[in-house]
């Protein structure tokens, strides 16, 4: 059986400093950044809308937990 993957609903990670690295993407990677991180737009193979969220965490989050 092939498969594809469909959707990617975002990237989360934790960091000493979420702030120091959103910085650091939106003076270097020039990503579009805010509060949350960056939101990435793109359409699927039928032209629906569809997101990417990119966020750093602080890495005492318990956001992740029991993982």
């Amino acid at each position: 059986m092939k498969s594809k993957v469909t959707s990617l609903v975002g990237f989360f990670f934790k960091t000493k400093d979420p702030n120091k690295i959103k910085d650091w993407y939106k003076n270097h990677m020039k990503l579009n950044t805010d509060q949350y991180g960056c939101t990435f737009w793109w359409k699927d193979d039928e032209g629906n809308d569809c997101s990417t969220q990119w966020s750093p965490f602080y890495d005492d989050t318990f956001c992740f937990q029991p993982g």
